[in-house]
This record gives structure tokens, C-alpha cells and sequence, in this order.
């Protein structure tokens, strides 16, 4: 799927609301984009910003726009595919990130775990006046 297309199909969703909200209907009609919630939704993308990046007469603003589009189809991927999650699978995630983050392996707690020892030190012989920095 490329840009274009997405973007069609998002002007046609939008049209689809305003003139339903217009005409005060109550029927919102959802996005369907069923090759989004594919692992292999990202390829051609993904592909260009390396055919761009691999050969030598490649612009800078080829690499961009590549790069800008990529980004942009994952940012739709990604919001389509919570949209179709349910709140419990979405918060759920949410939860187990969290934990991995602050497991006793995860990064987070790689950091914390220097970090009053870093500033203990000094901070304690700067309140005692042990030094004059």
C-alpha cells in the first residue's frame, strides 16, 4: 500500500464523518485497512529508504522524503492497530512495558542503580564542607 492510498482512504473516512455529522447521522463508519495489521505492511518503505541510503548518486532529499515516508506509514500502522485493540489488551501492554522497564535487567533500572552513588558522594562533601567546589 502506498502513501497516496492511505491518505485517499483517510479523506474518504473524513468525508464520510463530516457529511454524517452534517446530515446529523449517527453512523460513524471505521477506517479499513486490513493490510496494516501485517508485519509486512512496512516493507516497501522500508525498502526505499535503503535503495536510497545504498546507491551513490542517491540526493539528500531523496533520503528524506524515503525516510519521512517511512515514518509516516508507521505512525499509521501503529495507530491502526491500536485502534483495533480492546482498552484491556492496549493497558495491558501498557503495564508490561512498564515492567520490563523497571525489571531488575531493564534499562531503566541499569541507570537508577549508579545514580546515588554518583551524586552521594559528592553531594554529601559538599553539605559537610569537606570541600570548597
Amino acid at each position: 500500500m502506498t502513501v497516496q492510498e492511505v491518505c485517499d482512504k483517510l479523506k474518504d473516512l473524513q468525508d464520510t464523518r463530516l457529511s454524517a455529522f452534517v446530515e446529523g447521522l449517527d453512523a460513524i463508519s471505521n477506517l479499513s485497512v486490513p493490510e496494516a495489521l501485517e508485519l509486512t505492511f512496512l516493507d516497501p518503505s522500508v525498502l526505499a529508504v535503503f535503495e536510497a541510503y545504498s546507491r551513490s548518486n542517491s540526493r539528500d532529499d531523496e533520503m528524506i522524503g524515503s525516510m519521512e515516508i517511512n515514518a509516516f506509514m508507521a505512525a499509521f500502522q501503529k495507530a491502526y492497530q491500536n485502534e483495533n485493540r480492546t482498552r484491556i489488551t492496549r493497558w495491558s501492554r501498557i503495564v508490561s512495558a512498564k515492567k520490563k522497564l523497571v525489571s531488575e535487567n531493564g534499562p531503566l533500572a541499569a541507570q537508577l542503580r549508579h545514580i546515588g552513588v554518583k551524586v552521594e558522594d559528592e553531594f554529601l562533601t559538599r553539605i559537610m564542607g569537606l570541600t570548597d567546589v
